[in-house]
């Protein structure tokens, strides 16, 4: 049988946050942080992968 390695695998963790913005500028960055900080709820912010990009915002929680 064959396993997933370790990095794979679902671990506990706090929050990963993926920026998806482009052209990387300063502004871009600023602007999907406080659409981040504005949208998303604090519970969310401490147990989820959060992708942002520039025209929504995707919630992955992890599983129970």
């Amino acid at each position: 049988m064959c396993t997933a390695p370790d990095f794979l695998k679902v671990h506990r963790h706090h929050s990963i946050v993926r920026l998806r913005v482009w052209p990387t500028m300063i502004e871009e960055t600023e602007q999907a942080l406080g659409r981040l900080l504005s949208e998303v709820t604090e519970a969310e912010l401490t147990t989820s992968l959060i992708i942002v990009d520039r025209s929504r915002i995707r919630v992955g929680t992890r599983l129970k």
